[in-house]
């Protein structure tokens, strides 16, 4: 497959897999309380033990862990190796279907979680650990007799402080206020915090995070773990460059590889087009128009800035041989199919669709556009080839 239908491929997975596990807690609810129950911030506080701990090894629906250390609890301490109930939707795995595990790192043991998939009443294993001996914080309502039944019992190691502060009743460190999921309230009033401190070392973290996320849960259940910080970041606004400034001094480091490193690049970009669209259209437009080194990066992510001016200039790269490839690639992070519609954050996407679709149209139908251009916007840009939204394109 080429790069772009690589692309298009793993966004369109992500953004199912989201979009699927975004109602999850509501559909076990409703189709199966009793075998898949949940817990809630009450929940957790309150359960007797509380532990950072890490596979040891299991046998059918027990799994012993062992404890690096121990958050809230009397009965073990670290080294101790625990015997833990797999219950509900829970199971060690040694091998994934192949629809759950596309393009991850093979080798188990997996500690999963059954999750409804695409077919209804067809539930799957999901990893929730990249491997089962990562270090998770895991939440056991019983000391006497540990088990697992409520997805949200294991939570990525890294909130381990702010965890044990809840549930030792101690203050809680703006961060992991920030970046929990259990309490909404905690979080919402965490952002408005920050709004207004700009506590320079928060941001730090979250920009860091935003660069490069901490190890945690599988990428398809992370965002019902752990906020993520690029959607704090956009929450909390940029003021005099204290978020825009280092993520672009990251973004244009010429010892940072943008292909194939580790930080997560269209997050960044897309955190400065939310948070200073202008400046991040003339920034952006610069290294093109300077034809620097990093020019074709730079029109794929002017897809992040969802403007009329950053459009226009897409559309205008499409006449460009050189550029038309990463600036179709930059419509399809503009203009993605799965998006939410109506996208709460793009509310002028109808107006800019209704600019690009006759242009798109346009090139498509056009017999000195190639056919490999033609391909391109058939795979990745077939909901707008038509002159309306309600034309179908063959």
């Amino acid at each position: 497959m080429d790069p772009l239908g690589r692309l298009a491929a793993r966004v369109a997975a992500l953004l199912v897999a989201t979009a699927v596990l975004a109602v999850v807690p509501s559909m076990l609810k409703a189709t199966d309380a009793d075998r898949y129950p949940h817990m809630t911030w009450k929940d957790m506080v309150a359960a007797e033990l509380v532990l950072v701990g890490k596979y040891e090894k299991h046998e059918d629906q027990t799994m012993s862990l062992r404890v690096e250390s121990v958050l809230n609890g009397k009965a073990v301490k670290p080294g101790d190796v625990i015997a833990v109930s797999l219950k509900g939707g829970y199971s060690i795995e040694d091998k994934l279907s192949p629809r759950v595990s596309r393009n991850e790192p093979k080798g188990g043991p997996f500690l999963c979680y059954k999750m409804p998939e695409s077919i209804p009443g067809n539930y799957v294993p999901f990893k929730i650990l990249p491997n089962a001996r990562q270090s998770a914080i895991y939440f056991l309502p019983s000391e006497v007799t540990p088990t697992l039944t409520a997805i949200e019992q294991v939570q990525p190691a890294v909130l381990a402080e702010g965890w044990g502060q809840a549930v030792q009743g101690k203050p809680m460190g703006l961060l992991f206020r920030l970046t929990q999921r259990m309490d909404p309230r905690l979080h919402d009033e965490a952002v408005k915090e920050l709004a207004r401190s700009r506590d320079p070392m928060t941001l730090a973290a979250l920009v860091g995070w935003a660069i490069d996320p901490p190890p945690g849960p599988n990428p398809y259940l992370m965002d019902m773990m752990l906020v993520p910080a690029h959607s704090i970041l956009i929450a909390v606004g940029d003021r005099k460059g204290d978020i825009y400034n280092p993520l672009w001094a990251w973004l244009t480091n010429p010892a940072a590889a943008h292909h194939g490193g580790s930080g997560h690049y269209d997050e960044v970009t897309e955190i400065l087009g939310a948070i200073d669209p202008d400046r991040a259209f003339h920034d952006l437009t610069a290294i093109i128009s300077a034809n620097k080194p990093g020019k074709y990066s730079a029109t794929e992510w002017l897809g992040h800035v969802r403007t009329e001016p950053s459009l226009r200039r897409l559309l205008d790269f499409m006449k460009d041989p050189d550029l038309r490839l990463t600036a179709i690639r930059g419509l399809f992070w503009m203009f993605h199919p799965n998006a939410p519609k109506p996208d709460p954050s793009f509310p002028n996407r109808p107006k800019l669709e209704a600019i690009a679709r006759p242009v798109l149209k346009q090139i498509f139908e056009s017999p000195d556009t190639p056919e490999d251009i033609k391909y391109q916007l058939r795979a990745n840009l077939h909901h707008l080839l038509s002159a309306s939204p309600d034309e179908k394109t063959d």
